[in-house]
């Protein structure tokens, strides 16, 4: 189980939320004697330094040994960037075996689009994992 809560006055960090899911994920591993280096390595296929910039401490998982990316336009490094973290999201759901990853957003109302479309984006996926959005329907 991970939660993540959107800010009403610092809404312009996108996938704030989903970020701090991720580090909470990363917390995890860290602090367990689970081994997903390998893993996250080969999901993320050449990807890693693109969730460096973000999530920096997945350094202590997958090391920062990763190669320059190449410059590509915006929509390309924005796809690479939604591939890395549904990736990252599929690896964490496979390892949980006969469990499912739950996932828990609150203040969705708060949430910017880039978000909601990332959220929508990993619900197609089929992953085994729960997205549970929490709002205030008075905030609205």
């Amino acid at each position: 189980f991970v939660s993540g809560k959107y800010d009403q006055y610092n809404n312009s960090v996108p996938y704030s939320a989903i970020l701090k899911c991720m580090q909470e994920m990363v917390d995890y591993v860290v602090s367990s004697a689970i081994n997903m280096r390998e893993a996250l390595i080969t999901a993320l296929d050449g990807k890693g330094r693109t969730l460096l910039e973000v999530l920096p401490s997945i350094k202590s998982i997958i090391g920062e040994d990763h190669p320059v990316l190449p410059n590509v336009g915006g929509d390309e490094i924005l796809e690479r960037f939604l591939k890395a973290m549904v990736d990252f999201f599929r690896v964490f759901a496979e390892k949980v075996k006969d469990k499912v990853l739950m996932m828990m957003i609150d203040d969705v109302q708060w949430a910017d689009s880039s978000s909601f479309k990332f959220i929508e984006r990993l619900v197609k996926t089929n992953l085994k994992m729960m997205i549970i959005g929490v709002y205030r329907d008075n905030e609205i």
